[in-house]
């Protein structure tokens, strides 16, 4: 009888451990973003748009392509094309403009922007966005909103930029800043600190959530996976890399946020803090009251950033390459 239980036990663990890949994505070539509604998932694989059935994993929409034109995307090299789905619609950010097309992948309109980056919508009508400015001396790195036609409003934010002018270093770990939005509030991070500043579309800030939290420091071998990731990756030859160690510095604790994500009218804030080879998730309602702390087992593309991945329903989507058939695969599995 024992015998029988361990083994429906063990054949228990393997099913489950089994089940958090759902699928094999056969047309993803790479990942630049994963985003999940109720009833979608949306990759985007460098200009291209993938939109999936959450119901059979079925392909339903493809768009996009490279270049200027009303269905084109432009970026640039390191830069990213971002989709937002929203009511009937599918918002698609890419350099300098903000395309919309319905969630068939049919085009609808464009709008072009002057100036501004990384547009995240906010409702129906306005956006949230990054710039950048100069003083004579520095380089900053600002969020402000826009308008509905991409417009230029208030300032929100500001912060030294990490890239100066007439400097040879550059800070990894630094202090993350991220921008996230609901219908009707703005999510900021860029302070030191467990620190997410809550704006109003107006541009008000209306509170601020503040936690304590423990600092993890940056040991030899954070440092030392770092700068082995850099020395394999195929995209730098020696003497990138030889300069990427001449320039790259680290601070002696990993800063307190790695990212938000607001989804369902939650705010999940990833930090740097690992119990069981977990990362740390902390939930908020969107009023900033403190829901639950949870440990998910997000698996990292490199020592500086997880692979692509979206929260929606109570899951965590995660689009993870398997080595062996270099394929993609769709992992599910719930916050728990």
């Amino acid at each position: 009888m024992k015998k029988w239980i361990i083994c429906l036990m063990v054949l228990f663990l393997f099913v489950w451990v089994k089940a958090e890949k759902v699928t094999t994505l056969n047309e993803i070539f790479r990942t630049d973003q994963v985003e999940v509604d109720k009833d979608r998932l949306y990759i985007v694989d460098h200009t291209k748009v993938f939109v999936y059935s959450l119901k059979n994993y079925k392909l339903e929409a493809k768009f996009g392509e490279q270049g200027e034109g009303p269905k084109e995307f432009k970026i640039r090299p390191g830069d990213r094309v971002y989709v937002y789905p929203i009511g009937n619609y599918i918002y698609v950010d890419s350099l300098g403009k903000v395309s919309i097309f319905t969630k068939k992948g049919e085009y609808v309109k464009e709008m072009r922007a002057v100036k501004g980056a990384y547009f995240t919508p906010v409702g129906d009508n306005a956006f949230v966005a990054e710039g950048s400015i100069e003083d004579g001396k520095n380089v900053y790195t600002t969020i402000n909103i826009f308008d509905k036609n991409l417009n230029m409003g208030k300032e929100l934010y500001r912060r030294m930029d990490i890239f100066q002018k007439n400097t040879n270093t550059a800070m990894l770990f630094d202090v993350a800043l991220a921008f996230k939005a609901s219908k009707d509030r703005i999510f900021i991070t860029g302070q030191e600190g467990f620190v997410v500043s809550i704006f109003d579309l107006k541009g008000k800030e209306i509170f601020k959530i503040e936690r304590e939290y423990k600092k993890r420091p940056i040991t030899q071998k954070d440092k030392d996976d770092v700068f082995d990731w850099y020395k394999h990756d195929p995209r730098y030859n020696e003497e990138h890399y030889q300069r990427i160690k001449q320039i790259l510095r680290f601070p002696d604790y990993f800063p307190a946020i790695e990212d938000i994500i607001v989804k369902d009218e939650k705010l999940y804030v990833r930090t740097y803090n690992v119990k069981d080879d977990k990362y740390e998730l902390v939930v908020f309602d969107l009023n900033g009251k403190y829901l639950n702390t949870y440990y998910v087992n997000l698996k990292r593309m490199n020592p500086l950033e997880p692979y692509d991945f979206d929260i929606a329903n109570g899951n965590i989507y995660q689009v993870i390459e398997d080595e062996n058939t270099e394929k993609w695969d769709l992992h599910i599995f719930p916050i728990k």
